[in-house]
């Protein structure tokens, strides 16, 4: 039995697409269908069922797909203790990969200068153990009970704008009216509390982009605003090109950081999310 392959039954099923799962390994989907045929030849059943809108587990293997899973993980337990191992690699929202975790790889290599860092930036929720990452940067709950979590300390967007525009909105008519860099991620519109009370309301769209630091530049010309995470507004906010429309206080979002309880190497993981964490308290 090929581990590969059933790291990538398991993946394409946690992406419910087998061109999804292609796209991760990159490998045609063709060589995906080919594998998991390979596989339920060799069980003697099927795995998955086939529809229009993806992939999705076979009711009746469920139970040998949980099976499958715990040998993935048995496996990853048998490899080199951690003192040999060379590679971390982590899965983190686009916007992150670019514009935050770049910053914990210095002060990480410090401490372990053989280590070398690889960041894949995905917005797709991709499952650890199917696609062999050692570490995600997830935004939500925790649920899965074979990972585990920690909440990182800053989880929540806030409203940002050029200093005269920001002037300008100083009611939640005045907000919903005037125009918004929207951001694919965080569901359309706003929502939160103005000065204690609560608002949900859907600005006019100047534009979209898919990532955080791609709404800069129409903030910095006065153009609209946006909702963007703290992190990525310290250079702006000192030097006073950008400013916080304070009266609106948006829902926080968890973000945890997650990696599999039986992981070989977790003292190395425990240490960059430390990295993380700091950099998330600037």
């Amino acid at each position: 039995m090929n581990i590969t392959t059933i790291r990538t039954v398991l993946l394409a099923i946690e992406l419910g697409s087998l061109s999804a799962a292609g796209a991760q390994l990159g490998v045609p989907a063709s060589t995906i269908s080919r594998r998991v045929k390979d596989l339920e030849t060799e069980l003697g059943r099927r795995l998955i069922v086939r529809s229009g809108r993806g992939v999705r587990p076979a009711e009746e293997a469920k139970d040998t797909l949980l099976k499958l899973r715990d040998v993935v993980l048995a496996v990853d337990d048998c490899y080199a203790p951690e003192s040999s191992i060379t590679r971390l690699r982590v899965t983190a929202p686009l916007e992150m990969t670019i514009s935050l975790l770049p910053k914990a790889i210095p002060n990480f290599q410090k401490s372990f200068p053989d280590v070398v860092i690889e960041l894949l930036g995905s917005d797709r929720i991709t499952g650890l153990i199917e696609s062999d990452f050692d570490l995600a940067i997830r935004t939500g709950s925790l649920n899965d009970p074979n990972l585990i979590g920690k909440q990182l300390p800053e989880g929540g967007l806030v409203l940002a704008a050029s200093p005269l525009l920001a002037k300008r909105i100083t009611s939640v008519q005045v907000l919903a009216s005037t125009p918004i860099i929207e951001v694919t991620g965080p569901p359309p519109g706003i929502s939160g509390h103005w000065q204690e009370e609560p608002f949900n309301v859907r600005p006019p769209v100047l534009a979209r982009v898919n990532t955080f630091t791609a709404a800069l530049p129409c903030l910095l010309a006065g153009l609209a605003y946006a909702q963007l995470p703290p992190y990525l507004l310290q250079e702006f906010l000192g030097s006073g090109s950008l400013t916080k429309i304070s009266q609106a206080k948006l829902a926080h979002i968890p973000i945890h950081a997650l990696y599999p309880k039986r992981h070989r190497n977790q003292a190395i993981i425990r240490a960059f999310i430390l990295e993380v964490e700091a950099l998330f308290k600037i």
